[in-house]
């Protein structure tokens, strides 16, 4: 019998979504042939192998397979890179600059637990043989009239620069593990890093761009300019901003989220409140060099299935604004997320945590109140349907996605632990089963122990699962150890500690600065937080 559903993370469109894609890229393609860009139609299917040094740690996002002739393919995951390799070898008998653009789906493998999008149709194009401002300020110009045409909403720009921190970065003892703090605007990692990473982390840039050092310095100070352009559009909304756009260019910085072939000005927009990114681009000559072509090139792309997401039906009401919204986590953490909201200034009278009511306005506070379990709290943050949470740093070893942690709680803390019998640990070479809850951290954890392990997921009552013989070993969130006592077991192992940790999306950060820095501010200051 035939499935009726598909993988998670693609969906098909039928009858008025389907034209009303259509009736989008139209209007899309007609401002891109009156500005004179040509069309190229890329294939779906290519090799693998001039992929692999060009995407660096992406390239786990590829679908990889082999043909019958033994010949590892990859689907398209990425315009940017296909069109450069494809470019790279003709240069020599093309006339530049070339305006290309370019329509299709892109197919990335990524895990679904946060209902990520696996298949996206973009539109975007590439500005190839204008160097330095005038190719950046072209390419952005027709990003954004191109958002334009597709929406009347206001947009939020952010601008970076690739390397930008890096001068920074590079002083750490660790600077990949500083680099992905930043990224994720965590407050204690960049004071204790340097005064100009934390003001980076709060509002974006360091008030003095000289720490940056000259190079960088004067590359941030010229997206200044392209900054003051785009705040000259009516409707649009623009920040510079390097923690959340500034990925490493020396090979010592992981790159994380960003395409990793980007080497100068990056942008990224969003439309009125919405918590994805409708599109994004930035400069990477430095592609067309690795290809023995070295040329300067900028593109952008727009996600249109995005754009029509957030756009309401024909005759249907546009969505009103509504207050910030905060996510609060069920269980254990609940008391502890309510201490320091509290301490931050937000009173929340009359929260009923008990009752059935899961949504919950405090007008007062100019908040909305979101009761949700653990493990849902994180997609709810993501996809923008809460701006602000709280959630244990256990679970966003699970299913952390793409969000902001900027701090954790003194309150609440656990452990991550290996139970067991108190007789101890399996010896080295032993065949171990360990149940969880926590696969993706056990697996981590495991592989610094000497066993063969094999990770058994079960839902909960994890104790039982080593008193039962159903498993070696239990790894699990300990506390005060009670449970364990209670059952004959023991904590053998310690491997990390848990911490509630206040958790925002990359929006959130954005259109609620001032308003989120004053809670961590006042969080630091109560001494409830690092």
């Amino acid at each position: 019998r035939t499935r009726p559903e598909l993988p998670a993370g693609v969906a098909p469109l039928f009858g008025a979504m389907a034209r009303r894609r259509r009736t989008l890229e139209e209007r899309l393609l007609a401002r891109l042939d009156a500005a004179g860009w040509e069309e190229v139609v890329l294939p779906v299917l290519d090799f693998l192998a001039p992929y692999e040094p060009l995407l660096g740690a992406a390239g786990r996002e590829l679908y990889r397979f082999s043909d019958r002739d033994g010949e590892t393919l990859a689907l398209r995951a990425d315009f940017t890179p296909m069109l450069a390799r494809l470019l790279a070898p003709r240069l020599a008998s093309l006339t530049l600059p070339l305006r290309c653009f370019y329509r299709g789906d892109v197919v990335r493998r990524r895990e679904a637990s946060l209902g990520g999008e696996r298949e996206l149709y973009q539109l975007g194009g590439e500005l190839v043989g204008v160097p330095g401002s005038a190719g950046d300020a072209e390419a952005l110009g027709t990003f954004l009239a191109l958002l334009r045409a597709a929406t009347d909403a206001p947009l939020r720009l952010v601008l970076g620069c690739a390397g930008a921190l890096d001068e920074l970065l590079l002083a750490a003892a660790d600077p990949a593990a500083l680099a992905r703090a930043v990224s994720r605007r965590e407050r204690a990692a960049a004071r204790e890093a340097s005064p100009a990473l934390l003001e980076v982390v709060e509002e974006g840039m360091p008030r003095d761009l000289r720490v940056l050092g000259p190079a960088a310095a004067a590359r941030v100070a010229e997206l200044a300019e392209l900054a003051r352009r785009a705040a000259a559009l009516p409707g649009v909304e623009v920040a510079i901003d390097l923690a959340e756009l500034a990925p490493g260019r020396h090979p010592s910085l992981a790159a994380g989220g960003e395409r990793p072939y980007y080497d100068g000005p990056i942008f990224r927009a969003w439309v009125g409140d919405d918590a994805l990114p409708v599109g994004g681009g930035g400069r990477y000559d430095g592609l067309f060099a690795a290809l023995g072509s070295p040329v300067p090139a900028v593109g952008f792309s727009l996600a249109l299935d995005r754009l029509l997401a957030r756009e309401p039906a024909p005759g249907a009401a546009a969505p009103a604004p509504r207050l910030l919204r905060l996510a609060l986590p069920k269980g254990r953490n609940l008391p502890v997320a309510l201490a320091a909201l509290r301490a931050a200034g937000l009173a929340l009278d009359g929260l009923d945590p008990e009752g059935r009511r899961l949504w919950q306005p405090f007008p007062a506070d100019d908040v909305e109140v979101l009761l949700l379990k653990d493990w849902d709290l994180p997609l709810y943050v993501e996809r923008g349907i809460a701006d602000v949470g709280v959630v244990g740093s256990d679970v966003l070893g699970e299913v952390d996605g793409d969000l902001a942690v900027p701090l954790r709680l003194r309150d609440g803390r656990a452990r991550l632990s290996l139970v067991g019998p108190p007789s101890g640990l399996p010896p080295a070479g032993s065949a171990v089963r360990v149940a969880t809850k926590y696969p993706l951290t056990a697996r981590r954890a495991l592989a610094g122990f000497p066993w063969a392990a094999e990770v058994c997921r079960i839902a909960g009552s994890v104790e039982l699962a080593p008193l039962l013989a159903l498993a070696d070993l239990g790894f699990d969130v300990v506390q005060t150890g009670a449970t364990l006592r209670a059952h004959g077991l023991a904590e053998l192992a310690v491997v990390d500690e848990v911490t509630p940790c206040l958790v925002a999306s990359r929006a959130a950060c954005q259109r609620f600065r001032r308003r989120l820095n004053g809670w961590l501010e006042r969080l630091e200051a109560a001494a409830v937080a690092v």
